[in-house]
C-alpha cells in the first residue's frame, strides 16, 4: 500500500518535470490568457444585444406614456432621463475593461499584500506542500515500524493518503476560484448587454454583485492559503522526528490539521462571499421602471 501511494504521489512530479511547467498553475494561466481574448470579442456582441433591448425598452416606455396620456413636456423629460440612464449603462459595457477587472484584481492585490512574500498561493505550491508532507509520513514508516507494528504502518499509509487528498482539495479550490475570476473578467461583459431592458436588467445586476463576490473569495482564499501554507510547512519537521509513531504520536493531529485546512479553504470564502455580496442590488431595473 505504501509503494502504491508513493507511486501515486510521484506521478505528478514526473509529469511536471517533463512538461517544465506546473500543471495546475498552467491551467489557471491558460484561462487567464484566454479571458484576455474573450473580452474584446464579446464587447461588440454585448453592445448589439444592448441596443436591441434598449429599443424594446423605449418601445415599452412609449406605449406606457401613450396609455397614460402624459403631456409632451412630461414625455420629453422622461425620455431624456431614460436616454441618459441607457447611455450611462452603455458606457459600462464600452469601459468594461476599466472597472470590472480592477474590482477582482484589487481584491487579489490586497490579499497578496496582506500575506506578504512568505505566503504560498499557487495551486502547484500547495500540491508541493502536500506531497512533501505525505512523503515525510511514508518515509517515517521504516522497516522496523512495519515489522514491529503492521497496523501502525497501514495507519500511517492511510494518513499519508488523507493528507494528499486534503491538499489536492485545497489546490482544486484555488484553481476553481482563480478560473472563476478569469471567466468573469473575460466573459462577464456579455451579461451587461441585458441591462438595457427592465425585464432582463437583473442579469447585469447579478453580474456586478457576483464580481464583488468573486473578488471577496479571492481575497479570503489568499489569506487562508497564505497563512495555512506557512503553518503546514512546520508540520514536516515534526513528522520527520523519530517519535512520530510513538505513544504520543502527533500523526492524528497532523492529519486533522490538513483536513481542517482544506475545510477552511473551501468553506470560509464561499460563505463570506455569499453573505456579503449575495443580496446586493444595484437598482438598474427599478431605475428603468421609475422613468417610465
Amino acid at each position: 500500500m505504501c509503494a502504491v501511494l508513493a507511486l501515486i504521489l510521484a506521478t505528478p512530479v514526473l509529469a511536471q518535470s517533463s512538461a517544465q511547467q506546473p500543471v495546475l498553475d498552467g491551467i489557471a494561466n491558460q484561462y487567464r490568457d484566454a479571458s484576455r481574448l474573450w473580452r474584446p470579442r464579446l464587447i461588440p456582441i454585448s453592445q448589439q444585444l444592448f441596443m436591441l433591448l434598449a429599443s424594446i425598452e423605449f418601445a415599452v416606455s412609449g406605449m406606457i406614456w401613450a396609455l397614460r396620456r402624459d403631456s409632451l413636456d412630461d414625455i420629453a423629460a422622461k425620455f431624456l432621463l431614460k436616454f441618459t440612464l441607457v447611455a450611462f449603462l452603455l458606457t459600462l459595457i464600452t469601459g468594461f475593461t476599466y472597472w470590472i477587472p480592477p474590482i477582482v484584481n484589487g481584491f487579489a492585490a490586497a490579499g497578496e499584500r496582506a500575506i506578504g512574500s512568505t505566503g504560498t498561493v499557487s495551486p502547484s505550491g500547495i500540491i508541493d506542500i502536500g506531497r512533501e508532507t505525505s512523503f515525510s509520513i511514508l518515509q517515517a514508516l521504516d522497516v522496523g515500524v512495519m515489522l514491529r507494528d503492521p497496523a501502525m504502518a497501514v495507519y500511517g499509509a492511510i494518513a499519508a493518503m488523507v493528507v494528499a487528498l486534503a491538499y489536492t482539495a485545497i489546490a482544486a479550490q484555488l484553481v476553481l476560484v482563480l478560473v472563476e475570476s478569469y471567466v468573469v473578467l473575460g466573459g462577464g461583459v456579455l451579461f451587461l448587454g441585458f441591462a438595457a431592458f427592465r425585464g432582463t436588467a437583473a442579469f447585469a445586476e447579478n453580474l456586478i454583485a457576483y464580481t464583488f463576490g468573486v473578488g471577496i473569495k479571492v481575497f479570503l482564499l489568499y489569506l487562508i492559503v497564505g497563512l495555512g501554507s506557512q503553518i503546514a510547512r512546520g508540520w514536516i519537521p515534526l513528522i520527520q522526528s523519530s517519535s512520530f509513531f510513538g505513544p504520543a504520536s502527533p500523526l492524528l493531529q497532523v492529519v486533522g490539521g490538513a483536513v481542517i485546512f482544506a475545510v477552511l479553504s473551501i468553506r470560509v470564502p464561499n460563505a463570506v462571499a455569499s453573505r456579503l455580496a449575495g443580496g446586493s442590488s444595484f437598482g438598474i431595473a427599478n431605475a428603468l421602471r421609475a422613468v417610465g
